[in-house]
């Protein structure tokens, strides 16, 4: 049986930490991936935690931004009942990571759908 998916706006977030300050190394790999997004689907473990994060396919240029997202949206601890009060444990949720610049410094930025 396949796993049903669950929206963020349904689910408590307990835990999200902050967005990571990613600096691409490679030349014009910041440009290249400027406002491009990709999702990562998890598993809600029973403890809230997301377990089980990949990223879905992308066309990041620069796979170290995905490999930092993913990392940091396993981070996630969200709560095991939705709003209406089912079990969210063993269900999936897709995050969605953008790559934004700020400035100077490109940074990550994560937003859950």
């Amino acid at each position: 049986m396949a796993q049903s998916l669950v929206g963020i706006d349904d689910l408590e977030i307990i835990y999200q930490p902050e967005p990571a300050h990613y600096q691409p190394s490679g030349d014009d790999l910041d440009l290249a991936d400027q406002g491009k997004s990709f999702e990562v689907t998890c598993v809600i473990s029973p403890s809230g935690r997301l377990s089980d994060c990949a990223a879905e396919d992308n066309d990041m240029v620069d796979q170290n931004f995905v490999r930092v997202a993913v990392k940091s949206v396993s981070k996630w601890v969200v709560g095991t009942q939705t709003r209406r009060g089912e079990s969210a444990v063993g269900r999936l949720l897709t995050v969605t990571c953008w790559f934004r610049l700020e400035g100077s410094e490109g940074r990550t930025s994560v937003a859950a759908r």
